[in-house]
């Protein structure tokens, strides 16, 4: 889906109405901006530098003189602050003030292969490094498995994918079945299958990379955190295809997260009730 976010032309100003979602295109990585008025009879497109936006935008918040703020980004810059006048943005504020030498920065590439449900999708970051080469066949190869689990990956700068391309790994940030931003259909896909479809679809993006002649098949690394962890805790656990992975703050027993979310659900409702008729103590946050 190329069309990332809908902006109403009906209303100026601090009163203009924002609809917020972000995907960024599978050919390109890019996202972009479709403003159309309030009935949506009429839409109009940006995206790319031609328009002056960001590589990849997000968070759009109208200003006060017919321009937008946003977050934005790309694969060769960190996420920063951004005024947009729909002709041109100016960068305000970033995240890092510290220049990197595009030398060392490796592209994504978007990539699909085949799995067990018809195709998956995922960003292919090649071994980069301006000084150091290696005369093997095929580099290692560390597959990235992201959490919600039906949330995506994206093409924004990610230190901790060119910390590994930079030191000769590449790295596959894949978008299983069940991840947003390829249609209701592929988000499905996880429904009653989580732990198996994106079990699948991680090996099956190793395996394919491994048959192009891009990654080393006695070289295979998984990582994930949340839901990521618990698909490469599952993947470690009941396939052959890694021999080496880290689970970042996984989820471990399905059953569990699910009686958390109830137990919590109910104590926040309780409190809610309660709070109505008592004058409960405040204090500030911790800085």
């Amino acid at each position: 889906q190329k069309t990332a976010y809908e902006i109403s032309l009906g209303l100026v100003g601090s009163e203009m109405c924002i609809r917020d979602r972000a995907y960024p295109d599978r050919k390109t990585g890019q996202t972009a901006v479709a403003i159309m008025n309030e009935d949506g009879s009429s839409k109009q497109v940006y995206s790319g530098s031609e328009s002056g936006l960001p590589h990849s935008v997000g968070g759009l918040t109208p200003g006060m003189n017919n321009d937008i703020y946003m977050i934005g980004g790309g694969p060769d810059k960190p996420a920063g602050v951004y005024r947009w006048d729909f002709s041109s943005s100016t960068l305000l504020a970033s995240s890092s003030s510290q220049e990197i030498d595009a030398s060392y920065i490796s592209k994504p590439q978007p990539v699909k292969f085949p799995t067990t449900l018809g195709e998956a999708y995922g960003f292919y970051y090649p071994p980069r490094h301006p000084t150091c080469s290696s005369q093997e066949a095929a580099p290692p190869l560390l597959v990235k498995a992201h959490g919600g689990p039906t949330a995506c990956t994206g093409a924004t700068f990610n230190p901790k994918i060119q910390y590994w391309t930079s030191r000769g790994f590449a790295v596959l940030d894949v978008d299983y079945g069940g991840s947003t931003g390829y249609g209701r259909d592929y988000r499905r896909r996880l429904r009653g299958a989580w732990g198996i479809v994106d079990i699948d679809d991680v090996c099956a993006g190793a395996k394919y990379l491994v048959e192009q002649g891009l990654a080393d098949p006695a070289r295979l690394a998984i990582d994930g955190g949340s839901a990521g962890g618990y698909t490469t805790l599952g993947a470690l656990a009941f396939k052959d295809t890694f021999t080496a992975g880290c689970s970042l703050y996984g989820v471990r027993v399905r059953v569990r997260v699910r009686t958390l979310t109830l137990t919590l659900t109910l104590t926040l409702a309780l409190t809610r009730r309660a709070a109505r008729s008592t004058a409960w103590p405040t204090w500030a946050r911790s800085p």
